[in-house]
Order: structure tokens, then C-alpha cells, then sequence
């Protein structure tokens, strides 16, 4: 078992993730993303609670994080020739009302996007 940090907010750390992953095991057959910031709610309940330096952290913690991670990671799957990548969206994804909606909603989303430039390649990318 390999154990590895990242902080999917820092292209460089994204990166570094992945070249160390492929040296290590000798390959990317997989990616699961599921970056969130733990425990991450607004000061005060509802909309008004929501500025935006929180929900742009969260969308560049989740979304944004979750596209550096399959851009930095399609080179070796597409050179593998049929592999995956998983996002976990997360509960609000699902939920009406949740201040963190808009990133983890897009998250959801976010395979549809991802599996049409790789499809060619027969990569898919699915959300949980």
C-alpha cells in the first residue's frame, strides 16, 4: 500500500501525484478523485452565508481539482488503452439547499465532459 498527499487546489501538487504514482506502481490503470474540504460549511446557514472566497475555494478544491487530476492523468490512461476514472461528488451533489451545491453539483456532471474527449480512447469517467 502506497500512501500519497495532494492538494488538488496546486497544479504542481497535482502533477507530482501523478508522476510519483506512475513511478511507483508503474502505471495509472485507475483514478478515483475525492477531494473535499472536510467539515467545509458557511459561517451562517443559506445563501447568505456563502461569500464568494468560500464557494470559490470549494470549486477549486472539487471541480477544478478534479479536472487538474484527469488532465494530468489522461496521458497514461489513454497510453493504457482502456481505463477509468471515478469522481465522488459528495452528498450535495444531491441535495437541494447545500451552500457547497454548485462544486459538488458540476462534479456530478463532470464525467460527461471527461468521457467525451476520451472516449476515442476507450477511457470513461463515471460519478458516485
Amino acid at each position: 500500500m502506497h500512501g500519497l498527499t495532494v492538494d488538488t487546489r496546486d497544479d504542481a501538487s497535482v502533477d507530482a501525484l501523478v508522476a510519483e504514482t506512475v513511478a511507483t506502481l508503474g502505471g495509472l490503470d485507475i483514478v478515483v478523485n475525492g477531494a473535499a474540504r472536510p467539515g467545509a460549511v458557511p459561517e451562517t446557514p443559506g445563501i447568505a452565508g456563502v461569500s464568494s472566497d468560500y464557494i470559490l475555494e470549494e470549486i477549486n478544491t472539487k471541480l477544478v481539482g478534479y479536472l487538474r487530476v484527469a488532465r494530468a492523468a489522461a496521458p497514461h490512461l489513454v497510453a493504457n488503452g482502456w481505463e477509468r476514472i471515478i469522481n465522488i461528488s459528495g452528498v450535495a451533489a444531491r441535495q437541494r439547499g447545500a451552500a457547497c451545491d454548485a462544486a459538488s453539483a458540476r462534479t456530478w456532471k463532470l464525467p460527461c465532459s471527461v468521457q467525451r474527449r476520451l472516449s476515442a480512447y476507450q477511457t470513461t469517467a463515471m460519478s458516485l
